[in-house]
């Protein structure tokens, strides 16, 4: 199992699959689409505002906190799992987590239906407050951006 795989197992899924998914040498690649999600440990999970469901959107946030570029991807894609990918090569992957720092920063999508969930997964009390913050912002500019504009007349 890959070290990245392992802490973020041992660090942002329940207590309760935990053992479950390290006796199985790993996440079931059909679980990162819809049963993960279910599967996280809550006190870690910082889920996105809807408007920033664009991954170009959140970028910013990932600068902010990440220690480095680089993240290991975790996927139920086969070409992506275990891959290390920089901030200039992220895509809107499906059901695939991103680690940026080994069981202490994530980023999780799931598969693409009707709702697609994104969260942000992190240790640390304090980085999950400023990821919160700059998430927010984020949020009220967007929402700025998008609002339209009425026509002077």
């Amino acid at each position: 199992m890959h070290p990245h795989e392992e802490a973020f197992i041992e660090r942002f899924v329940h207590r309760h699959y935990r053992d479950r998914y390290i006796a199985k040498g790993g996440i079931l690649r059909e679980h990162y689409w819809h049963e993960l999600q279910a599967r996280l440990d809550p006190r870690c999970v910082l889920e996105l505002p809807s408007n920033l469901h664009l991954l170009d959107r959140i970028l910013p946030v990932f600068r902010a906190i990440a220690p480095s570029e680089l993240a290991t991807c975790l996927s139920a894609i086969e070409e992506l799992h275990e891959r290390e990918v920089t901030f200039q090569e992220l895509e809107d992957w499906e059901a695939t987590v991103l680690s940026f720092r080994a069981g202490e920063l994530a980023y999780y999508q799931s598969e693409f239906c009707m709702t697609t969930y994104r969260c942000l997964l992190i240790e640390s009390e304090p980085v999950r407050r400023r990821a919160r913050s700059i998430l927010e912002s984020l949020s009220r500019e967007q929402k700025e951006k998008d609002r339209p504009r009425r026509s002077r007349r």
